[in-house]
């Protein structure tokens, strides 16, 4: 299918991490957990490591992944709409011929929700990423689509929203009280000292004892993008360990 809309290849494709990813043992049996309900949400500030545990769990996922990163650009149904095709469509090449059709129309909310639906219905068992969710909030008919998309999805499609905000679903609350939605938070996300030390050792090839490794989480209250800054100084200076006291 011809998109009329031209949409980045690295939109819809996975990002590449430029250090070894951490698996996260604790944390993706969680995560595998809630792409088999229907909403997963990831919702965390910058920098506690959403997008690199949702990478790290891909290999394990059955069907077929599609990705889409938002920015504000995606603040708009349409062009929504149009990036969300040709996420899937980068996985399941026959996925919604006929939607393409009414993107330069400008269709009402709910014809769009139609057509969407109706493509959706002939998804087999799959996942659909919508990375950055927070850039497309200021449009409340963004969030309402998504809302109407959420309340019809057919079974075996799954949706997973990282976000730096909590999402303004109103089928939220009704999808939690149902247990089809699982939510991941910074509670979740912050590094134990046993993954600040595997951190730095799977990631970044330096070593790091346990009392400082312990004294560092408390210190950054584990946010994983504190311990990068950590690393790479330490990397910087040429070293093959991290040194100094929790105090340092």
């Amino acid at each position: 299918m011809a998109l009329t809309v031209h949409i980045p290849s690295a939109k819809i494709t996975p990002p590449r991490i430029g250090v070894p990813l951490l698996k996260r043992e604790r944390l993706l049996p969680m995560v595998h957990e809630g792409m088999t309900r229907r909403l997963l949400i990831l919702c965390a500030e910058a920098g506690y490591g959403k997008t690199s545990l949702l990478l790290s769990a891909l290999p394990e996922v059955g069907g077929p992944v599609a990705w889409l990163t938002l920015d504000e650009s995606d603040a708009d149904p349409n062009l929504f709409s149009a990036g969300l095709i040709a996420a899937v469509c980068a996985v399941v090449p026959d996925f919604g011929d006929l939607v393409p059709s009414i993107l330069t129309t400008g269709p009402e909310r709910a014809e769009l929700r139609r057509v969407l639906l109706g493509a959706l219905e002939t998804l087999p068992e799959a996942v659909i990423v919508l990375d950055d969710f927070h850039t497309v909030e200021r449009n409340p008919e963004v969030v309402r689509l998504v809302d109407d998309l959420l309340g019809n999805l057919p079974p075996p499609v799954h949706l997973v929203i990282a976000t730096r905000t909590w999402p303004r679903l109103q089928v939220l609350p009704i999808l939690l009280v149902q247990g089809q939605a699982t939510t991941v938070d910074h509670s979740h996300l912050k590094f134990s000292r046993d993954e600040a030390v595997a951190f730095f050792r799977t990631s970044h090839s330096l070593e790091m004892d346990d009392l400082l490794a312990g004294g560092l989480t408390e210190r950054t209250e584990g946010w994983p993008a504190a311990l990068q800054l950590i690393a790479l100084r330490a990397k910087a200076q040429g070293r093959t360990d991290v040194q100094g006291t929790p105090r340092e």
